[in-house]
């Protein structure tokens, strides 16, 4: 049941048209009183800053609710105020800027795939809590028991891999307790090819990134002024959150921009992204870092983030990342990743780790022809 607390503000209109389409998919409705709402269970709740009194926006239980979004209007300051403010009750709130072109799209997309999403997490993170029930009092430090576990988290972890004009990308990603996130993605473009990753400790700052990497994506021949104006933007709006917020919070991304024409690539990185081939570091971290690299046929090279390496260190593993990839580079990417993901969880007591990570492999085909 999806619903939509609503005091005729200037989003009436919005949340109308959302509930017309999510009525497709499940019952929708339109409140306007607090009290109502909190006698709800099980609910997705949309809320928006439009409303003229904070504090009654602030009497919802946020935390009885799994699904939380929050529209708001990012050139309005009380508008920024207010969602703010539900931020710090409720970390895990979904922010969508009324200022995105479709953004009706965006939110009904959003709130179906995230239905979709939820109830498969849901359901690994049982399947794999019972495993690990089942094999705890029976682990031992013998080799054969350590195979076992491995497969099974192979199995329950699976796989992302796709592949772009003959460069296959394969990735994990594994979940944290921590708040905040990691996001990768590709655009394919006619010129480029646009690698994004993004670790930030905060759901405000993930969002922001996610709709500048979109509006981006959405741009049909990407140019270099297009990516200038991505970066910019997105460096200003960091230091607008970052200044306006009450607690630290950090934010690292990298953008990889490899040139169809010649595989050169122009790299941003601003945090602790490291990028392997199987015999040298490419690209190091850094809190500010620009550079060019190239891509070669037939290698494979090994993206590692701010949030696995976080892990790594967290964890205590002695071994370096680099001597790892090196040692394993006669054999496939998943079992190379699989191995990084292994060594990190061999030494959680968790069902999961204690921050997000991923680890993206990328390799080049030998015959792969460059664009003309």
């Amino acid at each position: 049941m999806l619903v939509f607390f609503d005091k005729k503000d200037n989003f009436y209109q919005v949340f109308n048209s959302f509930k017309q389409q999510i009525e497709n998919h499940e019952p929708a409705f339109i409140l306007d009183s607090a009290e109502e709402v909190n006698d709800l269970d099980d609910a997705t709740i949309c809320l928006g800053t439009g409303h003229t009194d904070l504090a009654e926006l602030l009497q919802i239980n946020f935390n009885k609710f799994k699904d939380i979004y929050v529209v708001f209007d990012s050139k309005n300051k009380e508008s920024l105020d207010k969602v703010q403010a539900i931020i710090e009750v409720k970390p895990t709130v979904k922010t969508f800027d009324i200022n995105i072109e479709n953004i009706e799209t965006h939110l009904l997309g959003s709130i179906v795939d995230n239905r979709e999403k939820r109830d498969e997490s849901d359901h690994l993170k049982k399947q794999v809590i019972s495993i690990s029930s089942r094999l705890e009092n029976t682990l031992d430090r013998f080799e054969v028991e350590l195979i076992k576990i491995k497969k099974i988290y192979k199995t329950m972890v699976p796989f992302r891999q796709s592949t772009f004009k003959g460069i296959e990308f394969m990735s994990k990603f594994f979940t944290g307790e921590s708040s905040g996130g990691e996001f990768f993605d590709i655009i394919d473009s006619t010129n480029y090819l646009i690698l994004g990753a993004s670790n930030a400790s905060s759901y405000l700052l993930s969002s922001c990134y996610l709709t500048h990497f979109h509006s981006l994506k959405a741009i049909n021949n990407i140019e270099q002024k297009d990516i200038d104006n991505f970066l910019k933007n997105l460096k200003e709006e960091y230091e607008t959150i970052a200044n306006s917020s009450k607690k630290e919070i950090t934010f690292e991304h990298l953008l990889m921009v490899v040139d169809l024409k010649s595989f050169s690539v122009r790299y941003f990185n601003t945090g602790n992204f490291s990028l392997y081939s199987t015999d040298k570091m490419i690209i190091s971290p850094a809190l500010d870092d620009t550079g060019e690299t190239s891509l070669e046929r037939g290698k494979r090279y090994t993206l590692v983030s701010p949030g696995f390496i976080k892990n790594w260190e967290y964890y205590g593993n002695q071994e370096l990342i680099f001597d790892l990839i090196k040692s394993n580079s006669n054999k496939e990417s998943s079992d190379i990743i699989d191995e990084l993901a292994f060594r990190l969880k061999s030494k959680s007591n968790s069902s999961f780790l204690k921050f997000d990570a991923s680890v993206i492999s990328i390799e080049v085909g030998e015959n792969v022809i460059h664009s003309i």
